[in-house]
């Protein structure tokens, strides 16, 4: 699992050529034995690059080209292992979609073609030699993710944990979460997390707001959800709704104003997943705003984070 004290940004080619460079050099030239020429391909300049770090320590970087190719995803040896070049990945690929790119690809390596396929990529074609050394190309298409079909019958906790997270990775600005006991099964995921993660980095707007009724579970057992929002407190909030009426015992996402994931209370009814729904969203937004105007920080909460 990655720790959460990481921070991932855009950066700048112009300010930050040296710090990408050393990342660069080190991981392809040096542990690879990629020629320079082939790494150094004339392409930095008008390319997007990421920086992951760690109190101001560089532990990794990124680049997205203009046409969509992510390249040159590097991760200093002594940090992998533990979660932070798929934290990376996610963010690179939110900052793609959130600028309306139809798809993301690269060329990866053979020893690392699993490690993207986790992330929903595909392997294209034949495989073949890089710089001396055996990839095969890969792509993820945001059209056929996921985020467009509509299910009219989906399980709990899977693939309602699958779902939740191809909705909340497509979110531009906005996402709702009602879950009782925000629920470890499906909410305390790492995919889940880094999802969040990625929208709140990407966007300085973005409103994220997780509604629960019952902190019991995430005190003693601690919760991946709340340490993002103890991390991120400007983007993500969590409140607890303790009395109401009509407190339903039911689970939903809704992402932006059209997109809705829905669990009923009864455990042998299924759920639905209506990507692309203003209307079935606008019902659930209307219900969780309600419910929120009557819900408040809980107080458990913030002792956890001392």
């Amino acid at each position: 699992m990655a720790s959460e004290d990481y921070s991932i940004e855009v950066a700048s080619w112009a300010s930050h050529r040296e710090t990408l460079r050393s990342i660069r050099d080190r991981v392809f030239i040096e542990e690879q034995a990629v020629p320079s020429d082939i790494e150094i391909d004339g392409r930095d300049e008008t390319a997007t690059h990421f920086l992951l770090t760690r109190d101001s320590v560089v532990l990794g970087c990124g680049r997205l080209l203009e046409d969509g190719k992510i390249t040159r995803l590097a991760l200093l040896p002594e940090y992998r292992g533990d979660g932070l070049g798929t934290a990376l990945l996610a963010y690179i690929v939110a900052h793609a979609k959130g600028r309306g790119l139809e798809r993301v690809y690269l060329h990866a390596q053979d020893q690392a073609t699993a490690f993207y396929q986790r992330a929903g990529f595909a392997v294209r074609g034949e495989g073949f030699e890089e710089a001396g050394i055996p990839h095969h190309a890969m792509s993820l298409s945001f059209a056929t993710a996921g985020a467009d079909r509509t299910v009219s019958a989906v399980g709990y906790p899977e693939p309602f944990a699958t779902l939740a997270v191809e909705l909340v990775a497509t979110a531009r600005r906005q996402l709702r979460i009602f879950s009782p006991r925000l629920d470890h099964d499906v909410f305390d995921r790492e995919a889940m997390r880094d999802a969040i993660a990625a929208l709140a980095r990407n966007s300085r707007y973005c409103d994220i707001r997780i509604l629960i009724s019952d902190s019991k579970p995430i005190v003693k057992l601690g919760h991946r959800l709340l340490t993002l929002a103890q991390r991120l407190p400007s983007s993500v909030h969590i409140q607890k709704l303790s009395e109401h009426p009509d407190l339903p015992d039911d689970s939903f996402v809704v992402r932006d104003s059209d997109g809705t994931l829905y669990k009923p209370l009864d455990a042998d009814r299924e759920g639905f997943y209506e990507p692309h729904s203003r209307t079935s969203a606008k019902r659930f937004i209307e219900q969780f705003d309600e419910l929120w105007q009557r819900s408040r920080p809980d107080p458990e909460l913030r002792r956890l984070g001392l």
